[in-house]
């Protein structure tokens, strides 16, 4: 009885810490970027080592569209979808006049 007890409690205690890390890993907000890349044709944005970011559909990037072959300094977060595919979501942006 005192066995199973405690192989019970050790038990609950490390789900307990997995489901704490998980919820930790996934509740974590992505951090501010900086990059410089070029505007792309359907709201794509590729960087200056050739990482390619889909734009997300927000005001920002509806403002980019009409730079498409500009230069441009962008400020944003990056995320992942279920595809594997970077998306930025922009949050300041300025073009680069070289």
């Amino acid at each position: 009885m005192k066995r199973t007890t405690i192989c019970l409690v050790i038990g609950l205690t490390l789900a307990l810490l997995c489901a704490g890390t998980g919820w930790a890993a996934g509740t974590a907000s992505p951090e501010e970027i900086e990059l410089t890349g070029t505007v792309l044709n359907g709201g794509r944005l590729v960087d200056d080592q050739g990482h390619e970011y889909q734009m997300t559909k927000d005001e920002g990037a509806l403002e980019l569209e009409g730079q498409v072959g500009q230069k441009i300094e962008v400020k944003g977060t990056v995320l992942e979808n279920s595809d594997g595919q970077k998306v930025i979501k922009i949050n300041d942006y300025k073009v680069v006049t070289e």
